[in-house]
């Protein structure tokens, strides 16, 4: 029979497997767009260029400072470019490291202040969920701002637990350096994500009177030296940012559809939504927690569960986080993120009372549905999804089947309708930059410039009529893109 320590060392080492299988997939896939392609362009223009401060990024045919988001996501993937060249390998490292800084500082607050079975299970439930565990090794800005507003509660429980006052004064401080982290990477959000859950969880358990021990002058100051600066930076070489990034980005786009987005259109939900993407992001746990619910129902009372001293200060970032979300229309499941750790801690308590009266042979069964899950993870991650991703979501293969044609070689590489963000990242000199324009402008333009390589996706392709498709000589397909010539190319096919 498995005890306690041989479960949770088995824990470890399957933390380790799996971590260890989504590093070795980060090189294997090329960035895809529209999201990764678009992060990692910045980060690479920020190498490129030395501009620190100001991002800028391609964005319909023009170089443009990217002003809709801070610049630590961005800053960290540009330090990793730096390190380890110009590569998938580098972007996608700084997301999978603080997704794990995330699970060693989960694992450290709960090990000290509740127990290691909690701990354990806190820290498997979040590696072990699906959509949180594939985004840990994409290059995306929302798993730092799940760090930094995760780490924050994290570390305001760990205040409410500590008794000795100099470690309640780290705790509080340690609370300011990880909202200014989330602060860095998305703005305001992070404070809200933080602030409403703890205002009231505090106001609901009458907890006003721990707000004095909060070390409120030095945590304000360092708050404020990790995020004034560069925001006074970007405002001098960029007049008008702090308005559209507090007004445009930060207010509006929770309250209008037109917001005045600069980088193309928001991900409009009906109200609500955040609900069920809640549930998915917390996917498989958030089906077992259902179940484990349905169960206590039958042998405890269910308030004594929602509202025990500690789970519920979980329970009630969760509820509130998932509720502030379902107000707002422009969203993706991937904001849900920096609640979903919280959410399995809640979980990892609501078992650990429950499992005090269960035998041992339960939890073995239990940690056998573990093991299986992270074969079935490991396999679908290394198998199936980076081939089908690799094949129809990056133009990175395209290009390449360009560059690798003699025929072709000083070629101008022309995307029919629009050039996805993959294109402006791996095309470097030899993609044609232009607006985005109708197909049958692409095409005209292809017809009459010199020397131009097509290149056109089956979505366009299928719209086009068949008098345009009598003028293109095809050359090569590969995923979802066709390589073609116009009737007038002095190229002949090779």
């Amino acid at each position: 029979m498995l005890n306690s320590r041989k479960t949770n060392l088995l824990y470890m080492a399957i933390a380790a497997i799996l971590l260890l299988a989504r590093c070795g997939v980060l090189p294997i896939t090329p960035l895809t767009d529209t999201t990764e392609a678009r992060y990692g362009g910045i980060a690479k223009n920020m190498v490129e260029t030395g501009d620190w401060i100001t991002p800028h990024l391609w964005f319909d045919g023009q170089y443009v400072p990217f002003l809709g988001k801070p610049p630590l996501a961005f800053w960290l993937e540009a330090i990793s470019v730096k390190i380890f060249g110009e590569n998938e390998f580098a972007l996608r490292l700084p997301t999978l490291l603080v997704f794990t800084t995330l699970l060693i500082f989960l694992w450290l607050v709960l090990n000290r202040y509740s127990n290691s079975d909690i701990a354990w299970r806190s820290v498997f439930f979040t590696l072990s969920s699906i959509v949180l565990y594939v985004c840990a090794g994409l290059v995306i800005v929302d798993l730092l701002l799940a760090f930094g507003v995760g780490c924050s509660l994290l570390a305001y429980y760990a205040f409410l637990q500590e008794e000795d006052s100099r470690l309640k004064k780290f705790w509080s401080r340690l609370v300011f350096i990880m909202l200014a982290v989330g602060f860095m990477t998305k703005g305001p959000v992070a404070i809200i994500l933080f602030g409403l859950p703890v205002f009231i969880w505090t106001a609901v358990n009458k907890q006003w009177n721990s707000l004095k021990y909060h070390a409120w002058i030095s945590a304000t100051i360092i708050f404020l030296a990790m995020t004034v600066p560069w925001f006074w930076m970007a405002e001098l070489k960029n007049p008008g940012f702090l308005k559209y990034f507090f007004v445009n980005e930060n207010f509006l786009r929770f309250i209008s559809h037109d917001y005045g987005d600069r980088y193309g259109s928001g991900h409009e939900q009906v109200r609500g939504t955040a609900i069920l993407m809640m549930f998915a992001a917390a996917a498989p746990w958030s089906f077992y927690a259902v179940f484990r619910l349905w169960q206590s129902g039958k042998r405890f009372r269910l308030r004594s569960i929602l509202f025990d001293k500690k789970s519920s200060f979980f329970l009630c970032v969760v509820l509130a986080d998932t509720l502030f979300w379902a107000l707002a229309r422009q969203l993706l499941i991937t904001y849900m993120f920096p609640m979903v750790a919280l959410f399995n801690v809640w979980l990892a308590m609501l078992i650990d009372n429950q499992d005090k009266s269960k035998s041992e042979s339960n939890s073995q069964q239990l940690f056998a549905w573990h093991a299986f899950l992270l074969c079935f993870l490991a396999t679908i991650s290394l198998v199936v999804v980076s081939p089908i991703i690799a094949k129809n979501k990056s133009t990175k293969a395209i290009i390449h089947r360009c560059e690798e044609m003699p025929s072709f070689a000083d070629s101008k590489i022309y995307f029919v309708h629009r050039i996805p963000y993959s294109a402006y990242f791996y095309g470097s000199d030899r993609v044609a930059i232009h607006r985005s324009q109708l197909p049958e402008q692409s095409f005209q333009a292809i017809k009459n410039g010199d020397n131009l390589l097509g290149i056109i996706d089956q979505k366009n392709y299928s719209k086009i009529p068949q008098n345009m498709r009598d003028q293109m000589f095809y050359i090569d397909k590969f995923g979802k893109y066709i390589i073609f010539r116009m009737a007038n190319s002095t190229h002949k096919s090779n």
